[in-house]
């Protein structure tokens, strides 16, 4: 998770910059602190676990229904982001990936 924090705060930073160049690194460093705090937050959850139903649109309105189930763990040590892993239960062509 800590990557897409740093990338939000990566995100704000250059938003910050199209705005208004003079106060980009002032926005910048705010935005970092807001994502950091964010983070700091975070801490301390374990362990997750999700079973959920995706449903996937194509242009000309037909649909298709993925079902999956989205396991985290958290990893203490700071810098090394938490891991997860995502397996798909259906439908067959994608099912055990």
């Amino acid at each position: 998770m800590n990557v897409l924090f740093r990338a939000s705060a990566a995100l704000a930073i250059f938003a910050a910059a199209l705005l208004d160049p003079s106060s980009a690194l002032a926005d910048g460093a705010k935005g970092y602190e807001i994502v950091a705090r964010s983070d700091a937050t975070n801490r301390g959850f374990g362990a997750s676990s999700v079973n959920l139903t995706m449903t996937l649109s194509d242009p000309s309105g037909r649909t298709t229904t993925r079902e999956m189930r989205i396991d985290t763990l958290e990893v203490e040590r700071e810098g090394l982001g938490d891991r997860s892993l995502t397996q798909f239960f259906s439908p067959p062509d994608v099912e055990c990936t």
